[in-house]
């Protein structure tokens, strides 16, 4: 544009000496000429202003659009993450269900047989007893009787045991077995040159190993920790789950209590008579007598198992103990503190909660003072 003004002016220059007429008419057109090409420069720079403002405009637009695209992307890297750190936990979570699942079949298995196991002991331990005390007393009493009876049948059928060498060893063992069993004054009295006091001794000696022994059978379980009920009920559910077991010993322990009383036999020179052995009716009786005796012990055992409501205990005097009128009872006269040589008899206890004891059946006892002073063989 500046040159066409400049290419203007030097026309002018060359018509300078042309008349005035003939340069005004050039002159003004290139006036106009010029004026419209100031006014196309003004334009021209309006516009390149509008179009310098529209670039940093759009340049400024840029750079936010370009600003928000990176936040867009960042904020995609941040979604894109976070959903790989879902799927992740979800996977976990799910392996985590599993094994719960698995657990909770488990747990519920073993629930199903605990709860099983429940049914079955409540079965048990919900019944009411059975039996009384009197009932089992009854029973004690009956025992009693049955152990006296054997002993009373044993010591009229005895005869003089001639030994031999072969029969030393066993009868050493006899009187080591009943020495200590029976005690001293018991074990000095089988031993007297006087053949009735010393039979007298035998069944007494014979009538003591048998209630022992019937005491061993019936027996009873600690109570320790626990309470006196639930020691009771633990006993019976586990001797109700045995009695089957039980049954196919009783031979067992026919023979255990024979060779128990022959024990007594042994260390004190006797023996059953051979007529009697052979069959007859003592020897029957004798053996009815065993019988009984196995046959009553183990149904007691039972019976005290089944009375949960309280603790009931088997009592048999030792030896040495001291005389006690309120648990014990002697056939002859005698005080409270006088030494006991044996215990004949069963007797019977309930325990209550604590250390609280009462006698429903007295022990019978021989004292010390019922035997000779002791003599030498």
């Amino acid at each position: 544009m500046t040159e066409r003004i400049i290419a203007d002016a030097a026309v002018i220059d060359n018509h300078r000496d042309l008349r005035p007429e003939e340069v005004a008419p050039d002159r003004r057109s290139r006036r106009s000429q010029t004026s419209a090409a100031i006014a196309a420069n003004d334009a021209g720079a309006q516009t390149g202003r509008a179009l310098a403002a529209i670039r940093r405009e759009a340049s400024a637009q840029y750079e936010q659009v370009a600003s928000m695209n990176s936040a867009l992307r960042e904020e995609n890297t941040s979604l894109r993450n976070e959903a790989q750190r879902l799927t992740v936990a979800l996977q976990s979570a799910e392996v985590e269900r599993d094994s719960a699942d698995r657990e909770l079949g488990r747990a519920r298995q073993l629930l199903q047989a605990r709860t099983e196991e429940l049914a079955a002991i409540q079965s048990v331990l919900g019944r009411v007893d059975q039996l009384s005390e009197r009932d089992v007393v009854r029973k004690v009493e009956e025992l009693n009787e049955e152990v006296f009876q054997l002993s009373a049948l044993m010591a009229d059928s005895l005869e003089p045991s001639a030994s031999d060498r072969q029969d030393r060893e066993r009868v050493s063992e006899a009187k080591d077995a009943v020495f200590d069993r029976l005690g001293e004054v018991v074990y000095g009295a089988l031993k007297v040159n006087d053949d009735a006091l010393r039979q007298a001794a035998v069944q007494v000696a014979l009538q003591a190993t048998a209630a022992k022994w019937s005491g061993s059978v019936v027996g009873r379980w600690s109570l320790g920790a626990e309470g006196y009920a639930a020691a009771a009920r633990w006993k019976s559910v586990t001797r109700q789950s045995i009695r089957e077991a039980e049954r196919v010993t009783d031979q067992a322990l026919k023979d255990g209590l024979h060779a128990t009383m022959q024990t007594v036999l042994d260390a004190s020179g006797y023996k059953i008579s051979g007529e009697q052995i052979n069959g007859s009716t003592d020897a029957s009786a004798i053996n009815e007598a065993v019988e009984a005796v196995v046959r009553l012990s183990t149904a007691l055992r039972g019976d005290i198992s089944a009375i949960t409501s309280t603790e009931l205990e088997i009592r048999l005097s030792r030896p040495g103990d001291l005389y006690d009128d309120t648990v014990m009872e002697a056939d002859e006269e005698s005080r409270c503190g006088s030494p006991v040589a044996c215990g004949v008899s069963l007797g019977i206890a309930r325990t209550s909660r604590g250390s609280e004891t009462r006698a429903l059946l007295k022990s019978k006892v021989v004292l010390v003072s019922a035997f000779a002073s002791p003599r030498d063989n």
